[in-house]
């Protein structure tokens, strides 16, 4: 593996290496973490669009000379990049804090987790919402044919978790919210339109604590996240197998959507014309391990 290389780039923050970083519970809090370990442009930005990361740390496993590639005027706000790889900023992109290139890399934290449900005793068929459907409350349980929300109209998920098949999750439009909700995408693909209003928080206690949206590792469809200033979605957002598209678009200056408090992807490509945020000032950064769990 090569030495580790410290490049400052522009931006303030106090270079750390990873190998500084305790970790008690073995659970990361918030931040962003990109799984690949070889692909080019693993993690990837164009455009104008402007990452705000305040938990302030980006961890990429790609040992390519280019895992992190950005090309025109993205910015990715994060005190500190780590990169097993190499990064390439083009133009006039740039990340604002540290950018340390052979970092070591990280298994994925969450790969222990069980995202097996077998209990189906509240089972449900394939749930579409039309432009003429009236509000509507969904009950947890198991969508085996996937969820499609298409009309502008209100949908609310109670509290617990959904596990869908099928179709998966898809929101053109409309107006989403659920507290303290979890969805499992079995199968299928996750795919948020800009137009939509989506509300999301994640059980607070549980199996499911701190997760909100997950595609399982055998689940490797894309997933697609776009949305303005009103996509608010907090807690962590998992697709380890999965290229993960996070778009910003927002006609509100200085707005954008909240993507996550944690997120973890296979790949991660990054653009819009809206700032994007991943976890809040308040977070707790997420936590490495006191040694590199590989080389």
């Amino acid at each position: 593996m090569r030495a580790p290389i410290y490049i400052v780039s522009t931006g303030i923050g106090l270079l750390m290496a990873a190998s500084a970083y305790g970790q008690d519970n073995g659970q990361a809090e918030s931040g962003l973490l990109v799984l690949n370990s070889s692909a080019p442009g693993a993690l990837s930005m164009t455009g104008n669009s402007h990452i705000e990361i305040p938990a302030r740390i980006v961890y990429v496993n790609s040992s390519s000379d280019n895992a992190v590639r950005t090309t025109g005027t993205a910015v990715l706000d994060a005190v500190s990049l780590y990169v097993v790889g190499g990064a390439s900023f083009g133009g006039q992109s740039e990340c604002t804090g540290t950018v340390v290139e052979g970092a070591p890399g990280i298994y994925d934290p969450l790969a222990n987790r069980s995202f097996q449900f077998e209990n189906e005793s509240n089972s449900y068929q394939f749930y579409e919402q039309g432009s003429d459907g009236m509000p509507v409350v969904l009950e947890p349980g198991f969508y085996p044919y996937g969820i499609r929300i298409t009309g502008n109209t209100d949908v609310v998920f109670s509290p617990g978790v959904f596990v869908l098949g099928g179709e998966g999750f898809v929101v053109t439009s409309g107006d989403v919210s659920g507290e303290g909700v979890c969805l499992v995408i079995n199968s299928g693909e996750v795919r948020l339109a800009g137009s939509s209003s989506l509300m999301l928080t994640p059980p607070e206690d549980g199996e499911m604590e701190g997760i909100v949206l997950t595609q399982p590792s055998w689940n490797d469809s894309d997933m697609h996240l776009a949305g303005g200033s009103e996509f608010s979605v907090s807690g962590t957002i998992y697709a380890p197998s999965a290229e993960l598209t996070m778009v910003g678009n927002s006609t509100i200056a200085g707005e954008g959507p909240q993507m996550g408090d944690l997120v973890i992807a296979d790949t991660v490509d990054l653009r819009g014309t809206a700032m994007i945020r991943i976890g809040h000032e308040n977070s707790k950064i997420v936590t490495l391990p006191s040694l590199p769990l590989y080389d």
